[in-house]
Protein backbone atom coordinates (compact mmCIF):
# COMPACT_ATOMS: atom_id res chain seq x y z
CA UNK A 1 0.00 0.00 0.00
CA UNK A 2 1.70 3.35 -0.76
CA UNK A 3 0.69 6.40 0.27
CA UNK A 4 0.89 9.81 -1.67
CA UNK A 5 2.37 12.74 0.60
CA UNK A 6 2.50 16.16 -0.14
CA UNK A 7 5.95 17.35 -1.23
CA UNK A 8 6.24 19.93 1.45
CA UNK A 9 6.02 17.12 4.39
CA UNK A 10 8.87 15.15 5.26
CA UNK A 11 8.26 11.04 6.44
CA UNK A 12 9.12 10.14 10.10
CA UNK A 13 10.24 7.35 11.82
CA UNK A 14 7.14 6.96 13.13
CA UNK A 15 5.39 6.95 10.01
CA UNK A 16 7.92 4.49 8.86
CA UNK A 17 7.43 2.23 11.54
CA UNK A 18 3.44 2.27 11.73
CA UNK A 19 3.42 1.44 7.76
CA UNK A 20 5.82 -1.54 8.62
CA UNK A 21 3.51 -2.76 11.42
CA UNK A 22 0.16 -2.61 9.31
CA UNK A 23 2.19 -4.01 6.80
CA UNK A 24 3.30 -6.83 8.82
CA UNK A 25 -0.15 -7.20 10.82
CA UNK A 26 -2.12 -7.93 6.78
CA UNK A 27 0.80 -10.49 5.52
CA UNK A 28 0.44 -12.43 8.85
CA UNK A 29 -3.25 -12.21 9.09
CA UNK A 30 -3.28 -13.45 5.39
CA UNK A 31 -0.76 -16.13 5.82
CA UNK A 32 -3.07 -17.22 9.19
CA UNK A 33 -6.08 -17.17 6.80
CA UNK A 34 -4.06 -19.78 4.48
CA UNK A 35 -2.76 -22.30 7.19
CA UNK A 36 -6.05 -22.45 7.93
CA UNK A 37 -7.00 -23.57 4.68
CA UNK A 38 -3.74 -26.04 4.34
CA UNK A 39 -5.22 -27.43 7.90
CA UNK A 40 -9.00 -28.00 6.36
CA UNK A 41 -7.19 -29.74 3.07
CA UNK A 42 -4.59 -31.58 5.51
CA UNK A 43 -8.23 -32.63 7.50
CA UNK A 44 -10.32 -33.86 3.78
CA UNK A 45 -7.02 -35.58 2.66
CA UNK A 46 -6.78 -37.55 6.21
CA UNK A 47 -10.70 -38.51 5.53
CA UNK A 48 -10.13 -39.68 2.05
CA UNK A 49 -6.80 -42.08 2.92
CA UNK A 50 -9.12 -43.36 5.59
CA UNK A 51 -12.23 -44.07 3.39
CA UNK A 52 -9.46 -45.48 0.95
CA UNK A 53 -8.07 -48.07 3.54
CA UNK A 54 -11.47 -49.30 4.54
CA UNK A 55 -12.59 -49.98 1.06
CA UNK A 56 -9.07 -51.53 0.12
CA UNK A 57 -9.93 -53.56 3.14
CA UNK A 58 -13.17 -54.47 1.90
CA UNK A 59 -11.82 -55.66 -1.19
CA UNK A 60 -8.92 -57.54 0.03
CA UNK A 61 -11.79 -59.57 2.15
CA UNK A 62 -14.48 -59.83 -0.75
CA UNK A 63 -11.23 -61.12 -3.32
CA UNK A 64 -10.11 -63.91 -0.16
CA UNK A 65 -13.95 -65.05 0.39
CA UNK A 66 -14.67 -65.27 -3.71
CA UNK A 67 -11.56 -67.70 -3.37
CA UNK A 68 -12.44 -69.50 -0.90
CA UNK A 69 -16.28 -69.74 -2.40
CA UNK A 70 -14.24 -70.66 -5.58
CA UNK A 71 -12.43 -73.50 -4.65
CA UNK A 72 -15.43 -74.78 -2.53
CA UNK A 73 -18.06 -74.94 -5.98
CA UNK A 74 -14.88 -76.42 -7.79
CA UNK A 75 -14.81 -78.90 -4.94
CA UNK A 76 -18.64 -79.61 -5.04
CA UNK A 77 -18.51 -79.81 -8.97
CA UNK A 78 -15.66 -82.66 -9.15
CA UNK A 79 -17.98 -84.85 -6.11
CA UNK A 80 -20.99 -84.07 -8.67
CA UNK A 81 -18.92 -85.23 -11.41
CA UNK A 82 -17.47 -88.36 -9.79
CA UNK A 83 -21.46 -88.95 -8.28
CA UNK A 84 -22.83 -88.58 -12.17
CA UNK A 85 -20.39 -91.19 -13.56
CA UNK A 86 -21.53 -93.81 -10.61
CA UNK A 87 -24.88 -92.98 -11.57
CA UNK A 88 -24.70 -93.73 -15.19
CA UNK A 89 -22.44 -96.76 -14.29
CA UNK A 90 -25.34 -98.12 -12.41
CA UNK A 91 -27.91 -97.41 -15.07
Amino acid sequence: MVKKIAKNKLVTEEFVSDEIRRSQYDIFQRLDDHDQSFLEIKAALNRIADNTDFLVGAYQKFDEEHTILSHQVSDHDDRIVELEKGASEVN
